[in-house]
């Protein structure tokens, strides 16, 4: 299992959390599911750098949470924004 981070630079996707690292991590995956059904926050971001699966739609959903899940645990792809 991926234990790790991976760093971004500053106003790219997934760093959800506008961490001072600008990490895409574990927290960044908090955030989303914290937005998407729990307290339904605005993200720090804002949709532009949220939208992590590069729907067209540019909607922050489901889909952008699996390819969080997918990105950070199982197949460790770049995020198609990046």
């Amino acid at each position: 299992l991926f234990s790790g981070s991976l760093t971004v630079p500053a106003g790219t996707c997934g760093d959800l959390n506008c961490d001072p690292a600008h990490e895409v991590d574990v927290a960044d995956l908090t955030t989303l599911i914290d937005h998407l059904f729990i307290s339904f926050a605005p993200l720090c971001t804002g949709t532009q750098f949220a939208n992590i699966n590069c729907d067209p739609a540019n909607e922050i959903d489901v889909a952008d949470l699996t390819t969080m899940i997918d990105h950070l645990f199982i197949s460790f792809s770049p995020l198609c924004c990046q």
